[in-house]
């Protein structure tokens, strides 16, 4: 309950509780407006890379393949790494800081184009509610009384 006081009293996001009645709030809370990254399947992530392809029209993964396979390409270790990445078992955690970081030197080698490293992380985009994100599964109004309650000391 501690969580849910502080959110309306100090309200951090700017959604103006203090505005909002009981039910409102409960709404507000409850919508799936926050974007989170977690995992994705594999399955959804080589969907999406089995479609890239660079401005020449060749296949992004066919470059890497070549990358990894080339004793003298500059970029044969980190090709290795996606490699390993994308053809394992595994899903893939893009909250964590592994994945994404090897998909943003990516980048920089010119593997994949910014929107073609974004449309790799959105695989495992979600949205999730404001009270999901403070660690409740659902808010109801009497929820957002009893903490109204206790934040005007009754």
């Amino acid at each position: 309950m501690d969580v849910l006081i502080s959110e309306l009293r100090d309200d951090p996001l700017d959604l103006g509780y203090a505005a909002m009645s009981s039910a409102a709030a409960a709404v507000a809370l409850n919508a799936k407006t926050r974007v989170v990254y977690g995992e994705a399947s594999l399955v959804e992530v080589c969907r999406e890379l089995i479609m890239m392809s660079d401005s020449s029209g060749r296949f992004v993964w066919d470059a890497v393949r070549d990358a990894a396979e080339s004793a003298d390409h500059p970029g044969r270790d980190l090709a290795r790494r996606l490699i390993f990445l994308f053809d394992g078992q595994l899903p893939i955690n893009w909250a964590g800081t592994s994945a994404t970081a090897l998909i943003a030197a990516s980048v920089q080698a010119g593997f994949f184009s910014d929107k073609q490293a974004q449309a790799l992380k959105d695989t495992g985009k979600r949205l999730i509610s404001r009270a999901e994100e403070l660690g409740y599964g659902w808010i109801y109004p009497g929820d957002v009384e009893r903490a109204r309650e206790t934040i005007n000391g009754q």
